[in-house]
């Protein structure tokens, strides 16, 4: 649908791009980087409402996303949401959750996608 196209291009925009600007003094048209985390944590509420949200190219760019833009916290949180949740996450979403966790000194959430990784590769 158009509108998974969108959500889909918000995330993949913000996994490949860093170049976002800090603070107030941003030029007219530049995004800050927290506008960007807010754009990629609403695409990501907005994906859950559809089969968007469990697809695992979804998953790894709103995890790379976050994680790049320095929004570990947020990139924690959504990862553990999708293990709660059973959605089958790939190895690379993992090793963003697990830097993002790292980055957070969050020891249980790096246990934990340690073991989500170690889980999927026995599938």
């Amino acid at each position: 649908t158009p509108k998974n196209a969108v959500l889909s291009c918000i995330v993949k925009y913000a996994s490949f791009h860093q170049d976002f600007v800090e603070g107030d003094d941003a030029p007219d048209g530049a995004l800050r980087r927290s506008q960007v985390v807010e754009l990629v944590t609403k695409a990501v509420s907005e994906a859950r409402k559809t089969s968007m949200g469990t697809r695992p190219f979804f998953i790894f760019h709103a995890a790379t996303g976050l994680r790049n833009l320095g929004a570990n916290a947020e990139c924690v949180e959504y990862m553990r949401e999708m293990l709660a949740l059973g959605v089958r996450v790939d190895q690379r979403s993992l090793e963003a959750a697990t830097d993002a966790a790292e980055a957070e000194a969050d020891s249980g959430a790096v246990e934990e996608f340690l073991e989500a990784m170690e889980d999927s590769g026995r599938r």
